[in-house]
């Protein structure tokens, strides 16, 4: 059976089947959802900021991305295109050459991509850390939990509350 039926739980849910269709959640159609979905695929970062200096080649690109199939880099292309995000010109002649830039909103993207390279670049011991604790730990049966731990509000060193400029939206504001 099809999982769009929603005829049968996924294995290992709790959940009991449902008897109707399952409706395409909301966020999935949601157009800023689409956009971010799109920054955020793999190759999306890396081709922009290699057409920050200019124009490119399809050829240049694909020597300057290490690891993209031309399948790929094609696809990719074309949904930033698509998007807006980078123009496609076609040079005439015997053998035609395509080269790719930056639009206007391609380009004002650049500086919130900065931002979050400087934050990544500033906080990657602490995600390090984070991930060697978090596989020390090992994980455990059912997802979004560790073994053995529980989520908490807590700083583990201290045992103090975190305060409320480290504590997400979605956390409760009392400790």
């Amino acid at each position: 059976m099809s999982p769009q039926t929603g005829s049968r739980p996924r294995p290992g849910s709790r959940r009991p089947a449902q008897a109707g269709p399952v409706l395409e959640p909301s966020t999935l159609t949601c157009p800023t959802r689409q956009t971010l979905d799109r920054l955020a695929d793999r190759w999306t970062v890396v081709l922009l900021e290699h057409l920050e200096t200019g124009a490119k080649r399809f050829g240049q690109l694909r020597d300057s991305t290490a690891g993209i199939s031309e399948k790929v880099l094609t696809q990719t292309l074309r949904s930033l295109e698509r998007d807006g995000l980078i123009a496609r010109r076609v040079h005439p002649g015997a053998a035609p050459q395509v080269e790719y830039r930056l639009t206007t909103l391609g380009r004002s993207l650049l500086d919130p991509l900065a931002m979050v390279r400087s934050w990544a670049q500033r906080h990657i011991a602490e995600i390090q850390r984070a991930r060697l604790d978090y596989d020390e730990a090992g994980t455990a049966e059912t997802p979004g939990h560790r073994a053995g731990h529980s989520r908490s509000l807590h700083d583990e060193s201290s045992g103090a509350g975190l305060d409320a400029g480290k504590r997400g939206a979605f956390a409760p504001a009392s400790d």
